[in-house]
């Protein structure tokens, strides 16, 4: 089983070619007003009160797609219960948040029904340069979306991200389970991993994933790779080869790509945690493009 305590996972060397940006020229979050609707500029996250009042700002339709939020160190919310996850359905995550290299850590989300994660909605929005780091989710509704990162993207880009922990999806029904992000659609996702342990009985219907539970069409080259790399796994047949080609093909493609993580079949079939492979394989310059 892989857990977040047995992965060493760390900022500096898990997120790619991040240079930290100066973040106290920044107006705070926290200083903000609830009342009044933040429609451009960029701002600090340098707190667990930062977090909670972005949060609640976007859940109320309050934040617009033209600000970018950058934290400026570390976040532990250890011990904090109840954080909200940041979008909803109706009021989704449309801005920027750049996690500046930085992790989130200790967070446990729990009673939420819907969209679960860090960020519940990702809608249009961006998310970077951000680690997250032994979090616990649970999710306690059937038909949820549930990621430690985000429980739905759509319209989205995630890049150079991480996420570490153990989701509990208890023995609710028709759920959408990701280790980084529950369900993406019409987003791109690069240079991203999850390494997740996905408790739970689960049901038929459920859809479970490593790194993301359900994906349209914008998991590059990684997914694929992958994919093979674990069939070959199952055969018993050698990994080394089929790894080196396909990063030659990817280097000349010039895709960039670093760590990811995919679980064995679904549906979850015991109160076990589920068997994962993890694939570590090397980083390459470049830019990534769709399918």
């Amino acid at each position: 089983t892989l857990n977040s305590t047995n992965i060493a996972v760390n900022s500096a060397s898990d997120l790619y070619n991040v240079t930290h940006v100066d973040g106290n020229f920044m107006a705070s979050v926290r200083d903000c007003s609830n009342a009044a609707a933040i429609t451009s500029g960029t701002y600090r996250i340098s707190s667990t009160a930062d977090l909670i009042n972005l949060a609640e700002m976007t859940n109320a339709g309050k934040i617009e797609s033209d600000v970018v939020f950058v934290m400026t160190n570390d976040i532990n919310l250890s011990g904090i219960s109840g954080f909200v996850p940041i979008g909803t359905n109706i009021n989704k995550f449309s801005a920027e948040f750049d996690g500046n290299g930085y992790k989130i850590i200790g967070a446990e989300i729990s009673n939420i029904s819907g969209c679960v994660g860090i960020f519940g909605y990702i809608g249009g929005g961006t998310v970077r340069n951000l680690g997250i780091e032994g979090a616990t989710v649970q999710g306690n509704s059937d038909s949820a979306k549930i990621g430690i990162l985000a429980g739905q993207v759509n319209g989205g880009y995630i890049d150079n991200c991480y996420a570490t922990g153990i989701i509990d999806v208890g023995s609710s029904s028709s759920l959408c389970v990701g280790g980084l992000l529950g369900d993406v659609q019409s987003s791109t996702v690069e240079n991203s991993f999850g390494a997740t342990e996905i408790l739970g009985t689960g049901s038929a219907s459920d859809i479970i994933g490593g790194l993301v539970g359900n994906n349209s069409d914008s998991i590059y080259e990684i997914y694929k790779l992958l994919i093979i790399i674990y069939k070959r796994i199952l055969m018993k047949l050698p990994v080394k080869r089929i790894l080196q080609e396909h990063l030659e093909t990817i280097a000349a493609e010039k895709l960039r790509v670093i760590t990811a993580t995919l679980v064995t079949a679904t549906p979850l079939p015991r109160q076990e945690p589920v068997n994962e492979v993890r694939v570590v394989h090397q980083r390459l310059n470049g830019k990534k493009h769709a399918d």
